[in-house]
């Protein structure tokens, strides 16, 4: 029962960092207003993207294997090691 628990805040919490807005001509789709606080098993990480400049905060989307998009402040040394990482292979 605590796993699931624990499952279903994860879920829950994930959905907070991303905001998707219509993707009109003056937006852009995806923003990050909030930054995860901490690293994620990297081996659960598939890929990565910026987002836009037309953003008020830079941010790092990274994608999990299972499909969630987490964001992450582009200035914490571990989105910089795990960007690099993934550019790499």
């Amino acid at each position: 029962m605590k796993f699931c628990t624990a499952m279903s805040l994860l879920a829950r919490s994930h959905s907070a960092f991303c905001a998707f807005s219509s993707g009109g001509p003056y937006h852009p789709s995806e923003c990050c207003f909030t930054y995860i606080t901490h690293a994620i098993p990297h081996h659960r990480i598939s890929s990565f993207y910026e987002t836009s400049g037309e953003c008020p905060k830079p941010g790092v989307v990274f994608i999990t294997k299972k499909g969630h998009s987490i964001c992450a402040s582009p200035q914490d040394e571990w989105v910089q090691d795990y960007i690099k990482d993934l550019e790499e292979n």
